[in-house]
């Protein structure tokens, strides 16, 4: 096998770093730009915490709520397993709030009232989620839904403010 010549090594080298750096920014945007947060995410977070007292931001898109309930705030993705997803598009499209260890979230006063379009309940099978509105008084359960259950278009549950996870 001949091995390239001095000025071919040159080309080779050059080419392969052109390559890495082009992948860099295909990558990454752009080379040594640092992520900024979105501030809508971060508007949703401040939002949860202040609607479930106790409830603390524990990284970048979750907060954990004081009875352990962690919701994580995304545009949107597919649902992870043993997670509750509601988004505020039909087809699970817009806005995604994502729900991880059982308890009661108030999304009403994080500015979710009303707002959901469709949700994915991917949560270990046959586990059960109460959707509930708030009357202006009390406590009424709109909705059970079982896992595995996916609503690409919801009715009833769209006038949701309070969801029991699990």
């Amino acid at each position: 096998m001949r091995r390239p010549r001095g000025g071919a090594v040159k080309a080779i080298t050059r080419f392969g770093a052109a390559l890495a750096v082009a992948a860099a920014v295909l990558t990454f945007g752009t080379v040594g730009a640092q992520a900024t947060p979105d501030p809508t995410i971060q508007t949703m977070l401040d939002e949860v915490t202040t609607a479930n007292p106790g409830a603390r931001q524990i990284d970048a898109d979750t907060v954990r709520l004081a009875n352990g309930v962690e919701v994580t705030a995304s545009a949107p993705t597919p649902c992870l397993y043993k997670h509750l997803c509601i988004f505020d598009g039909v087809n699970l499209t817009g806005r995604q709030w994502s729900f991880y260890n059982c308890g009661f979230v108030n999304i009403g006063g994080a500015g979710w009232s009303d707002r959901i379009q469709s949700f994915d309940n991917n949560q270990t099978l046959g586990t059960v989620s109460i959707f509930m509105n708030w009357s202006g008084s009390n406590w009424q359960e709109l909705y059970r839904s079982r896992a595995r259950e996916v609503q690409m278009s919801v009715n009833i549950v769209h006038w949701t403010d309070g969801i029991w996870v699990c």
